[in-house]
């Protein structure tokens, strides 16, 4: 992907996500190298509101906060805080987050003043995020993570260790949604089958909150 700034990653939110049930699922395109397999990026704006004698709120002193990268849990800390300790009489005037591969966007949430919070998710963003019940950008990030590799797929963790089971239903929850198998190492590496299973695996809802 090329020109990676904030206006090329808004004209992307603006398109949104195509979840049409007739068509195939998109697998997942992680980006180049042994890191990071995603991106992020988000926009907050938020602006103390100021009675007037004609009942309207007039916005000043607009605050702005935004970031474009790799995962990053102290830029993703510093969002959450931005986001969820607001000033008294401060408002959201609008606010977007996404998270997208080497293919495109993946999931994304957003939301303006007046106006109800809108997210969406591709199955591809779960493939990533097995742990994560709902469409996150900034929350899912919040938490430390631990990058895995499964059968050649990169993807996050909340755990350090994963257990044999929870490798197996992921190798199955990725045959399932994208109708291709993973590499299938015929030993598990130990680091893998050690410890607490992994949260399971969920489908790709679409919310509309």
């Amino acid at each position: 992907m090329r020109n990676l700034t904030l206006a090329y990653i808004e004209k992307l939110l603006a398109k949104g996500l195509e979840l049409s049930k007739d068509a195939p699922p998109r697998r997942p395109q992680p980006m180049p190298g042994k890191s990071w397999p995603t991106r992020v990026a988000w926009f907050i704006e938020v602006a103390r509101g100021v009675q007037q004698p004609t009942g309207h709120l007039l916005f000043r002193e607009h605050r702005r906060l935004s970031y474009i990268g790799k995962p990053n849990r102290y830029r993703a800390l510093e969002a959450h805080k931005f986001l969820t300790q607001i000033p008294p009489g401060h408002y959201v005037m609008r606010m977007w987050q996404v998270e997208f591969d080497h293919g495109g966007l993946l999931a994304f949430r957003q939301m303006r003043i007046g106006q109800h919070e809108n997210a969406k998710a591709l199955d591809a963003f779960y493939a990533y995020h097995p742990h994560s019940p709902n469409p996150e950008v900034i929350g899912a990030f919040v938490r430390p993570l631990h990058l895995k590799y499964i059968g050649g797929m990169r993807l996050y963790s909340q755990k350090r260790k994963l257990a044999s089971d929870a490798v197996e239903a992921y190798y199955e929850w990725y045959r399932e949604h994208f109708k291709r198998r993973l590499r299938h190492p015929k030993s598990v590496p130990s680091a893998l089958v050690a410890g607490e299973p992994m949260e399971p695996t969920q489908s790709a809802p679409e919310v509309n909150s």
